[in-house]
């Protein structure tokens, strides 16, 4: 059974995914797609990828997620699972969370940085 907040926390995941870890190859360069990335692109494969990944760190990280929700909603604990995990500079850790926010930082980083890759209007996993 889908856990009642999986749906925010993928909402928020997918999101910042979209805008923060898309990338392109111009011909000269892989660069970041940015804020033009839309849901609608998204292949199926990316959205099983995608919801894998979330599903796995809600599963292991469940008991501090729901200590965080003091804070965040379950969307920007989603999106904070997207920039944690890729390195940017901004998440869990920085949201004045204290030992929760260190702990999910840190697993976060264990699931390793994810990219999608943007294609002919297709956004595929990386």
């Amino acid at each position: 059974m889908i856990k009642p907040q999986m749906r925010g926390f993928f909402e928020g995941y997918v999101t910042a995914m979209l805008w923060a870890n898309t990338l392109t190859d111009t011909g000269a360069e892989i660069v970041p797609v940015d804020a033009t990335a839309e849901r609608d692109n998204l292949a199926w494969s990316a959205v099983r990828e995608l919801w894998d990944d979330a599903v796995r760190f809600v599963d292991v990280m469940e008991d501090d997620l729901f200590a965080a929700t003091r804070w965040r909603s379950w969307e920007e604990l989603g999106h904070d699972f997207a920039l944690n995990r890729n390195g940017h500079g901004e998440g869990f850790w920085s949201r004045g969370m204290d030992a929760v926010g260190d702990r999910l930082s840190f697993e976060s980083h264990n699931f390793g940085e994810k990219h999608l890759f943007s294609e002919s209007g297709r956004i595929t996993p990386e």
